[in-house]
């Protein structure tokens, strides 16, 4: 049996958040507060944080579709140097929730997910150098006044001295995720947005 480069880890976190949330300025970046993008393609390629990144945008715009049965919360991504070993790695997150009021406040609902997409993983070899750290994290949603939850998907590639290999490896692990979460089945149940 060979050895896999991908690591897929689950957290939990029950310090609850507000959704939607605005936006927060600190002394070494911007949290821009959450945008609703459900069904918006032109509004998700706006967003501040994806300017400058084509995969973080498309997966964006892919998992607000219409027919999907999720919408993001929020993301981020930086690309870092070790300057002592002259190497490149790249981390960010995608957060998204269940965009279905009925479901939303079920943890369990998350952990079915976080289990089928380590089986498509498996399924498919995926075997990127990539970790993916998935966290779910307790929230309250104003917009249907009730709490329930999200998850947050942490991106992390290997160091690499080159930085376009980096780059395009965060990338490839984005539109896994994204293409994985674009394709899952959807419900009849009552929408949030």
């Amino acid at each position: 049996m060979n050895e896999s480069n991908i690591d897929i880890q689950l957290r939990l976190n029950f310090k609850p958040k507000g959704v939607p949330y605005g936006a927060v300025e600190r002394s070494d970046s911007t949290n821009h507060g959450f945008k609703e993008l459900k069904g918006n393609a032109a509004a998700a390629e706006r967003i501040a944080e994806v300017q400058d990144n084509e995969a973080l945008k498309k997966a964006l715009v892919n998992i607000n579709r219409i027919d999907t049965p999720f919408f993001t919360v929020g993301c981020e991504k930086s690309l870092n140097r070790e300057i002592t070993n002259d190497r490149y790695w790249m981390k960010g997150f995608i957060e998204f929730a269940f965009n279905y009021a009925d479901i939303v406040d079920n943890a369990q609902h998350y952990f079915k997910l976080f289990y089928e997409f380590n089986k498509v993983v498996a399924e498919t070899k995926y075997d990127l150098p990539i970790q993916f750290v998935w966290e779910i994290e307790a929230a309250h949603f104003s917009k249907i006044n009730t709490g329930g939850f999200t998850a947050t998907v942490w991106i992390t590639t290997m160091d690499n001295p080159e930085r376009k290999e980096i780059e395009d490896m965060w990338g490839a692990g984005v539109s896994y995720l994204a293409n994985f979460l674009s394709n899952y089945p959807t419900g009849n149940y009552r929408s949030i947005y």
